[in-house]
């Protein structure tokens, strides 16, 4: 079977490395068990993997052989067991391991001593399957082949091409030796058509004799070995038939292959693709050890153009030897060997071809595969399948600080370096400790696998056996390959392909001078490490099933998921090279630098810049389409942009919904649940003109922050729930709120003064943050069954999860830190308090406070009720805006519970941050929570609920005023209808213009609407320490109170003669047509409409030049259906508006 053909063979799954078998800088560990591991051989398994097996000593007394299969990305093949398997498990010792693979897996022949002090070695062989098991038949710890009275050695195989195998071993049991080989079925028994202890195919053998086997593709084998029947020694050859007959034209004594003038020795045996072979020897015919190659066919003939006598493969005076052989496929074959003609050992490479002379390119020398001046001894080769090879050898150039490593080159058909491969070779391992035994074999793809004894960790634990990718341009396990830089808006996109494997650690070095050199590292800034797979979107992908790459660039593709990528934010203008390296936890660092490949030649240019999302893709999820943009962030505050986030190299996705047509409208931010994503955050109210920004709080280790942020020593990736007991605890959730909605607002054409936040769970304790932290952004937010306070420990109902020992106090502690233990916050102060909404509002006057509406459950044990009016008392001792709903609901009650038809974002949509309104506290008319226990107190109630008022006023220096009711609630079993009147307290909240100086006193006044007006109170307030004023005691009727508020009113009085701004009617409530007089606030152009409750003009009355200073309109309310209206007059910049009753 050709080597192409032997691809054919069906494929099959693999699965992942464990964590122990992860990925490595310099190399990839296969074993790394106590004791020494070492001796490996390895053959390509036929479907883009390899077969590794190694003598093993894990158990400190027994030598043992073990096996192991490694798929195409060098990870473990299914069924296989971490470590590998045993094929023998038995007292002493085995040694000289050979394997060869077919259709049906692996088998393998080793010498093995069981401690039989009467037969010494014996040759034991053994078969698995590719899924791991020991074939059907097969013993446990082997099949005997052969055993006698003294060491059996030097086995050989080659299959049979039925699942058997072909074993032949030298016989020191006898004088002379003898070299025997005998053929072990499919089934594990030994064949019975042949002698028990073998064919015989020489009696004349050296003790060092070793055959070499090549299977003849029609059932059979050939042999050839060293044979002393002439005194210098000679090659002979063999060739038998399947059932141990010579074939056609062999007698039993075999052939001569080469009998020159000299010793001939250590044949190597290649198929030639034509039923014959190409025989690659050491001759000592001129004196000195060389190498010579000879073709043969079938017959034992030598091919046309061949000299009978051999060619050499490359003149020279020093020892050639260690030689290993690999076929071309053409009839010729590629030849690599130790060569001593420099007086140094080095590597070389020679390509015969078919004709006996060297291939197209290359000379009657060879090359030297990497003429550096230390020693290169033991090389290794295989196929690249595409005409060339990879060589690989252990070098000395660092043989004083780190032992002999193994190194590697690529070469095409004509000898020529491949691109991306130097002169002197790549290191495939320079750890620290000596590298030895390296082994190759293709990977079907282009590339090849190494396997080698490392003894980098043995005073700890003994050798090991690792393994690494040649890529067609590199070592795959050494560095990450095509390192490239793109710099834009701030930050530095670094990308790379990674070597093979999983479980990376990649540093990322960044110098002002190229880095060129292993020394230079250590004089670079370590600017962050990423691990396996950073430029994979992976919690966008594991939502949807699909992997995705991230984008570095909106124009630019998506790189492969698979890839690197660190982003690197500046600080300052600056210029810039970089490096990356790769390591992990078993191996270390591997430092090696390769400009070009692993270091940037050129100098990254770095602008200090605002960073902006970039533009991924955009999707079709349900019925919308949202735009997904990515913030890449970085760990430490620059000038332009507060770190993020403790771990470098993170990213977070964001959603776009842009509404239709895309006009200027309000912004709705929907914050998900916990283990929610950015793809439960695109859904708005489907308000006219609703843009909609979607966020995501997603941690590595499946956590999310609950929308705030995490202390600066918390593991992102770890899903301990250890508390944190040091360090700050850092914003970092928010700080990404913030920074991604001022991005949409420069971006997008939304309203500034309208964006709102809603969430439920935790996304309805990130609309409370919104509320406390980013007030001047969020014009109100709402939260359903959300958590305003997550510094209490103490619900009465003991199953709360926020309760200590509760799941979620648990995940708080991990993040934060204990309550008692109280960390410090980023933000100032401590961080429980940063978490508490109630304490904020009642403790800190000074901070902006945006109104927040609350439905709470009280049968809520996930975040807990009782804390709900601990929230709302001090709300009202702060004088905020809110209100609190609250029923007998669960957790996870959120559809069909009794206030569902008030759970509409879009009664948040009456606030805008440019406009002042009333914070009612204090109620006299309010339901009664209770005390925190959920069968206490009202089952249905609100508090605050039922206050309503009106979206214009005045608020202008002198003068302030709002319109305020009590409404009608709506919930699923009916309305809720308030009392005709009440009080309540009335801070005057978001003003812009009326700004009362600390201490002073302002006038106010009540009318009642429904009375056409009526004064119904009157009185003083003071200003507090912050010039906010509260009115105490404000009558408050259902059809609603004009709140009239002044500064200093003999001042303010206006001029004799001049009109008094304001809107006067003919009657009201009113019925049919009613007259308007309005006296304008101001010169200039004037306008006038009607309102509904929720702010939606529903009639323009006047737009244009005013009518002189006080102008008369008639308002037609025939057509209008009943209920609260408002007339809102502007001109001059400035407002009046008043309440319009419209009855039936």
């Amino acid at each position: 079977m050709t080597l192409r053909g032997f691809r054919a063979l069906a494929a099959t799954g693999f699965l992942a490395l464990c964590a122990r078998d992860a990925a490595a800088a310099d190399g990839i560990p296969v074993c790394v068990a106590a004791h020494d591991q070492y001796a490996p051989a390895s053959t390509p398994d036929g479907m883009g993997g390899m077969y590794v097996a190694w003598l093993d000593q894990r158990l400190g007394y027994n030598t043992d052989v073990w096996l192991q299969r490694v798929g195409p990305s060098l990870q473990r093949a299914t069924g296989w067991p971490d470590g590998g398997v045993a094929m023998t498990s038995i007292t002493c010792t085995k040694t000289e391991i050979a394997l060869v693979a077919d259709e049906s897996g692996v088998l393998a022949t080793w010498a093995d001593n069981r401690c039989n002090v009467a037969t010494g070695f014996d040759i034991y062989a053994e078969r698995f399957t590719p899924q791991g098991a020991r074939g059907a038949g097969w013993p446990a710890n082997g099949r005997l082949v052969f055993s006698a009275g003294a060491d059996q050695l030097h086995p050989a195989i080659a299959g049979d091409g039925a699942g058997g195998a072909f074993v032949a071993w030298t016989d020191l049991g006898v004088l002379p030796r003898r070299i025997a080989i005998q053929h072990v079925l499919a089934s594990g028994a030994l064949d019975p058509a042949w002698p028990a202890n073998g064919v015989t195919l020489t009696s004349t053998a050296p003790d060092s004799a070793a055959a070499s086997l090549l299977a003849d593709g029609a059932g059979g084998v050939l042999a050839a070995w060293e044979d002393t029947r002439s005194p210098d020694g000679d090659l002979w050859m063999q060739r038998l038939q399947g059932d141990g007959t010579p074939a056609a034209g062999w007698t039993a004594a075999g052939k001569a292959l080469m009998s020159a003038f000299g010793a001939q020795f250590a044949p190597r045996l290649v198929s030639d693709a034509a039923g014959g072979a190409v025989a690659v020897w050491c001759d000592r015919r001129s004196g000195g050890t060389r190498l010579y190659a000879i073709r043969v066919d079938g017959a034992g003939v030598v091919a046309p153009g061949w000299n009978v006598g051999g060619a050499a493969l490359s003149p020279g005076s020093g020892e050639q030897g260690r030689h290993v052989v690999f076929p071309d496929e053409l009839g010729g074959a590629w030849v690599a060997w130790q060569d001593a003609r420099s007086g140094t050992s080095a590597a070389w490479l020679q390509h015969l071809g078919g004709d006996g002379t060297p291939a197209p390119g290359w000379s009657t020398t060879g090359i030297a595969v990497a003429p550096a001046a230390a020693a290169q001894t033991a090389p290794a080769l295989t196929s690249d399948l595409a005409g060339g090879m990879f060589v690989s050898w252990h070098d000395a150039r660092s043989f004083g600080t780190s032992g002999a490593d193994v190194y590697a080159t690529h070469r095409d058909e004509s000898g020529a370096l491949v691109p991306g491969w130097p002169a002197d070779g790549l290191p495939v391992c320079d750890a620290a400790g000596e590298q030895r035994d390296v082994r190759l074999a293709y990977d079907w793809e282009g590339g090849a696998f190494a396997v080698w004894t490392d003894a980098r960790a043995s005073a700890t634990r003994g050798t090991d056996i690792a393994m690494a990718s040649l890529g067609p341009s590199g070592p795959g396990a050494t560095q990450v390959r095509a390192l490239s830089a793109l710099h834009h808006d701030g930050q530095t996109f670094l990308t790379w392909q990674p070597p093979a494997g999983t479980g990376w650690t990649y540093r990322i070095y960044r110098s002002l001078a190229a880095i060129t050199t292993p020394a230079q590292l250590a004089g670079a800034t370590l600017v962050g490490t990423v691990g396996d797979s950073s430029a994979y979107d992976r919690h966008v992908s594991q939502v949807l099933g699909t992997p995705y790459g991230w984008k570095i660039d909106s124009l630019a593709a998506e790189l492969d998921p698979a890839s690197g990528l660190f982003v690197y934010t500046a600080a300052e203008n600056a210029e810039g090279y970089y490096a990356v390296t790769a390591q992990n936890s078993v191996f270390g660092e591997n430092t090696s630098v390769t400009p070009g490949v692993n270091s940037l030649a050129d100098l990254v240019v770095e602008l200090l810049d605002r960073p902006r999302p970039v533009y991924q893709r955009t999707l079709q999820v349900g019925f919308r389409q949202p735009e997904f943009w990515t913030l890449f962030v970085s760990d430490r505050d620059t000038p332009l942009m507060d770190a993020m986030t403790n771990r470098p190299g993170m990213a977070w996705d964001c959603a776009i919904v842009r509404p239709v047509p895309h006009w200027e409208s309000s912004l709705l931010v929907p914050l998900h649940f916990r283990g929610g994503s950015v793809l439960d955050a695109i859904y708005g109210t489907g308000y006219p003109g609703e843009w909609v920004l979607g966020l995501d709080d997603w941690l590595p280790n499946g956590q999310g922050s609950f929308w705030y942020g995490w202390a600066d020593t918390y593991d992102v990736t770890s899903t301990s729930d250890t508390p944190a007991t040091s360090g700050t605890v850092v914003d970092y959730t928010l700080r990404r709120m913030r920074f991604t909605l001022e991005w949409a607002l420069r971006t997008f054409p939304i309203d500034t003064t309208r964006v709102y936040a809603f969430g439920y769970s935790m996304g309805g304790a990130g609309s409370v943050l919104a509320a406390t932290h980013l007030a001047d952004k969020f014009a109100a937010t709402m939260s359903v069954v959300g958590k305003s306070d997550f510094a209490f420990l103490s619900d009465p109902d003991t199953t709360c999860w926020f309760n200590p020992n509760g799941n979620l106090r648990k995940l708080a502690n991990a993040l934060w830190g204990t309550v008692a233990a109280n960390l410090p916050a980023s933000e100032g102060g401590h961080v429980y308090e940063q978490l508490d909404a109630g304490w904020l509002a009642a403790h800190e006057p000074q901070r902006a406070f945006a109104p927040t509406w609350m439905f709470a459950g009280k049968l809520d044990n996930t975040m807990g009720w009782a804390e709900n009016i601990h929230f709302m008392n001090d709300m009202a001792a702060g004088r905020r805006a809110g209100a609190l709903y609250w029923e007998k609901r669960r957790h996870n009650e959120n559809f069909a519970v009794v206030w569902s038809p008030m759970q509409d974002p879009r009664v948040l949509y009456r606030y805008r941050l440019d406009q002042s309104y009333p914070a009612v506290t204090n109620l006299s008319f309010a339901n009664d929570p209770g005390d925190g226990v959920a069968s206490h107190g009202d089952s249905i109630g609100t508090i605050n609920g039922h206050v309503e008022w009106d979206t214009f006023g005045v608020d202008s220096a002198l003068h302030w005023s709002r319109g305020i009711d009590l409404r009608n609630l709506t919930t699923l079993t009916g309305l809720r209808v308030p009392p005709d009147s009440c009080t309540g307290d009335v801070t005057l909240r978001r003003t812009r213009l009326f700004r009362p100086a600390p201490g002073e006193v302002v006038t106010f006044t009540v009318a009642d609407i429904a009375s056409n007006g009526r004064l119904a109170q009157s009185g003083t307030a003071t200003a507090d320490a912050n010039g906010v004023v509260t009115l105490p005691g404000v009558k408050l009727f259902r059809l609603g109170s004009l709140v009239d508020v002044v500064r200093n009113p003999v001042a303010s009085a206006p001029a004799p003669g001049a009109p008094h701004a304001g809107i006067a009617l003919s009657r009201h409530p009113v019925r049919g047509t009613v007259e308007l007089a309005i006296t304008w606030p101001g010169a200039g152009h004037a306008r006038a409409a009607l309102y509904d409750v929720s702010g939606r003009q529903v009639r323009l009355l006047w737009s244009g030049a005013p009518k002189g200073a006080t102008q008369a309109l008639t308002l037609d309310s025939g057509t209008l259906p009943p209920g609260l209206y408002l007339i809102g007059a502007e001109a001059g910049g400035h407002r009046v508006s008043r309440r319009l009753v419209v009855l039936r």
